[in-house]
């Protein structure tokens, strides 16, 4: 639950990238609950975290068997949830309405919520797919004690009792990756388009990564719409080596839609081709790290508007001040 900023290579900002290396496996690192206020101030505690996953891997309990995908809703949330075992991979969205980061205490929220309802260990992840850049007085993060934010948390609880009640049946699994003909410029990072489709007794669902930050509104919905599977979804990784280039750099501003629905629906279907039986599992393991901390991204900002208003006055004096040296020097030279 870190998020991969600031920008660039800076701090976490290549999260995804150093995670997916340091797999042995194709890696699916998706975007987390979690905002600004947990970006890592150093690259180096990537490696920290990465140790922390090798270690829960280590103690991972393997079933072979999956739920059907479930799908719930409360007002503008959306869940699609599956387990494995006692264990649950939720993804959220609120496409097509706008959103962006959730942060970090409606997510723990959230997973607890699922935990009560029966879940053991729980995966959510932020499909982070649908926003409007910077436009607008709503960055579209969701807040603790928003409306959103208790509509996220009783649709978790709503999936796992679902989840609680479904049929498992054998699970396989497919995955497809390209690393696209598209760069961090087109809002693309060096992950490109990952899908991974997960059998569970003849229902598909396929999930759909793509390396960049947060979507054009409308594009996840035509890529759903054009997948031939039971159910969906798509998500982005977060990166921020995309915005290297400019502050908003979403998945599908900078390229062809048709072009990257053509190569998803490609992908899925390497994927589908792909499918063999499996053995899945989760586990959670902490770790400390050390992040920018509640409101420092924010203090930052209200420092630099701070230093630009006063500019102005600051600029003025300089001149002032030059003139005055210049006219002494005039008569006393």
């Amino acid at each position: 639950m870190i998020h991969p900023g600031p920008m660039g290579e800076i701090g976490g900002g290549n999260l995804p990238q150093r995670v997916a290396e340091s797999a042995t496996g194709l890696a699916f690192p998706p975007h987390a609950t979690a905002g600004h206020d947990f970006n890592l101030v150093t690259e180096r505690e990537v490696d920290t975290l990465v140790d922390a996953a090798n270690s829960a891997h280590d103690s991972i309990d393997y079933c072979d068997t999956a739920t059907a995908a479930v799908r719930a809703q409360e007002g503008e949330a959306k869940l699609l949830g599956q387990s494995f075992g006692d264990d649950a991979l939720l993804v959220s969205t609120f496409s097509p309405e706008f959103a962006d980061d959730v942060e970090y205490a409606v997510g723990l929220a959230a997973t607890a919520e699922a935990r009560v309802e029966g879940m053991d260990d729980v995966l959510l992840a932020d499909a982070h797919n649908c926003n409007n850049g910077l436009q607008g007085d709503d960055l579209g993060h969701v807040y603790p004690g928003s409306k959103r934010s208790f509509d996220m948390i009783r649709a978790a609880g709503e999936a796992a009792r679902r989840l609680q009640d479904a049929d498992e049946g054998p699970l396989e699994l497919g995955v497809a990756w390209d690393r696209t003909p598209w760069r961090p410029e087109d809002g693309i990072g060096p992950l490109g388009v990952r899908v991974a489709v997960l059998d569970a007794g003849g229902d598909r669902t396929a999930y759909v990564l793509v390396d960049g930050n947060n979507m054009e509104p409308g594009l996840r919905e035509t890529i759903v719409d054009a997948l031939d599977v039971d159910h969906a979804e798509v998500m982005t990784t977060d990166t921020h080596i995309v915005n290297t280039v400019e502050s908003t750099n979403q998945v599908g501003a900078a390229l062809d839609w048709d072009e990257l629905v053509a190569l998803v629906v490609d992908l899925t279907e390497e994927a589908v081709a792909d499918l063999e039986p499996v053995e899945a599992g989760m586990a959670s393991e902490r770790a400390e790290v050390t992040v920018f901390g509640n409101d420092r991204t924010e203090t930052l900002a209200s420092h630099a508007n701070a230093v630009i208003a006063m500019g102005g006055a600051i600029a003025g004096l300089a001149v002032l001040a030059t003139v005055a040296i210049s006219v002494l020097v005039f008569f006393l030279t």
